[in-house]
């Protein structure tokens, strides 16, 4: 996870982060082809993460998920999913 964050306060644009949360989920024996629910659990570091970004002064702005799935052996292209989520405040 990564977030934009800006100064509270401020109308400007945000700057983005380095990711806060990177972790590693496994999946054993995955057939070939079949779909599986993987939950990401989040909640404790995103909410360390807020803190600690209120203390200082800021606050995101919008939110970033990025998962990459593992290519496997013979596998030619990088399948990754993403998406951004605006933060009301």
């Amino acid at each position: 996870m990564t977030a934009r964050v800006l100064a509270v306060g401020t109308t400007s644009e945000g700057t983005w982060s380095v990711p806060f949360v990177v972790e590693e989920r496994r999946v054993p024996k995955a057939p070939p082809n079949k779909m599986f629910e993987v939950p990401l659990q989040t909640g404790l570091a995103f909410q360390t993460y807020l803190r600690r970004l209120g203390r200082a002064g800021w606050w995101p702005d919008r939110v970033r998920l990025q998962a990459l799935l593992e290519p496997h052996p013979g596998s030619t292209a990088l399948q990754t999913v993403e998406d951004t989520l605006e933060v009301q405040r």
